[in-house]
């Protein structure tokens, strides 16, 4: 049986964020992980499954789509995969 390796390697990181919704709402989130389709992160507890944001994180601004939501958390999917570079930059 061959592995199961659709998720990529998450970096496990402890960083404040901004959450800016299709509104110009912007919520304060800790991002938790990291990987190169997308993130997961305490709080945006008013998101819901679908809604359109985009992560401000260190001073770079990605586009994403909140895919899940439970228990005090929220994990959103990148519209485009970030480069290894920039994950780099992130994590700092």
């Amino acid at each position: 049986m061959v592995a199961d390796d659709r998720r990529p390697d998450r970096a496990h990181i402890a960083v404040a964020a901004g959450l800016r919704t299709a509104r110009g709402t912007r919520l304060a989130i800790t991002v938790r992980n990291i990987s190169l389709n997308g993130f997961m992160a305490e709080g945006g507890r008013t998101m819901m499954p679908g809604a359109p944001v985009a992560l401000d994180m260190n001073g770079i601004v990605i586009e994403a789509r909140i895919i899940w939501k439970r228990a005090g958390h929220i994990g959103g999917a990148f519209l485009q995969p970030i480069d290894g570079a920039t994950l780099i930059v992130l994590e700092a």
